[in-house]
């Protein structure tokens, strides 16, 4: 429900205690689960039409903290191979087929849209593939970050989709003008070829804005 995480090692706490006892007077309920270690975050795009579930792509994501902090901005190949590292295709593969059936079954008669299914890989007795920590019913980030690289970036490149926050007044500009000055934006064939490209407008002002840096993969 968007309440946030709370966080146990050992014993509850006194404090932990008051806060889940906070959490079900709230809400009703509370959900325990298990802390791993996350060796990749990722998701698969689903989009739901008339009906009808297509798999858009995957996702390949950072976090800052617990919180979302870019995409990587490359192709579904190039993010196939990084998860091969740690997982079979195969497994992938079974997983993205298996999620489209249970999203045509029980979603996709209801609603119209994107959905967003994060995942994880985990280590645990080498490594495993936990295949749905939460499902989206929303257009996310990482369907944002797809739809940007198919639109408006060279296919010859790669590079992030970023949010950058910096609290202190005129600090967010001076980044991005120095970050201009240093990763000249290019284009190429009226796509965003190299260099920074920044999405949102900064002022004196601005605490978060999102930007694109890129660098070719091949010279066209």
């Amino acid at each position: 429900n968007g309440r946030g995480h709370l966080y146990a090692h050992g014993n509850c706490s006194p404090t932990l205690q008051r806060q889940i006892g906070g959490v079900i007077r709230r809400q009703g309920a509370i959900m325990a689960e298990p802390m791993h270690t996350v060796v990749c975050d990722f998701a698969m795009e689903f989009r739901c039409s008339k009906g009808n579930v297509s798999f858009c792509g995957y996702s390949l994501f950072n976090t800052r903290g617990y919180g979302y902090a870019g995409n990587c901005l490359c192709s579904d190949e190039t993010i196939e191979r990084k998860l091969c590292e740690w997982i079979p295709l195969e497994q992938l593969h079974e997983t993205r087929e298996a999620l489209t059936r249970f999203l045509q079954y029980k979603i996709a008669p209801e609603y119209d849209g994107y959905i967003g299914v994060d995942m994880f890989i985990y280590q645990k007795e080498g490594y495993q593939l936990n295949p749905m920590v939460e499902i989206n019913l929303r257009m996310t980030m990482g369907m944002a970050a797809h739809i940007l690289r198919e639109r408006h970036i060279h296919p010859d490149s790669e590079g992030e989709f970023r949010l950058e926050y910096r609290p202190q007044e005129g600090a967010l500009k001076a980044f991005v003008m120095e970050a201009e000055e240093q990763h000249p934006p290019q284009e190429y064939d009226n796509r965003w070829y190299s260099g920074f490209h920044a999405l949102t407008p900064v002022d004196d002002t601005t605490q978060y804005a999102f930007f694109v840096l890129l660098q070719p993969i091949h010279h066209p």
